[in-house]
């Protein structure tokens, strides 16, 4: 499980890169549809894996998924570290 938690963080942190470039694109042209399309596509996808990988770990680490998030939004090098070790 500990494998599956660090891939989905890492699958997240590329999501999150691919959001932001579609978002830099979108708000350079905020008129072009393509733009819009292809940023809340990926915002949705980036979400998802975000909720995704705050469930896992609430339930890996037996807590409310609240502190699971704050986590993943905080404290993401020290849980990467831990699920290496």
């Amino acid at each position: 499980m500990k494998n599956e938690i660090y891939k989905n963080l890492l699958k997240l942190e590329t999501l999150e890169e691919i959001a932001n470039h579609a978002e830099a694109d979108y708000e350079k042209e905020p008129e072009n549809r393509e733009f819009e399309e292809t940023f809340d596509r990926a915002y949705k996808n980036e979400f998802a894996a975000f909720m995704a990988v705050s469930s896992q770990i609430a339930k890996f680490a037996s807590i409310d998924e609240k502190t699971a998030r704050a986590m993943v939004k905080g404290k993401r090098e020290e849980l990467k570290r831990i699920l290496t070790a």
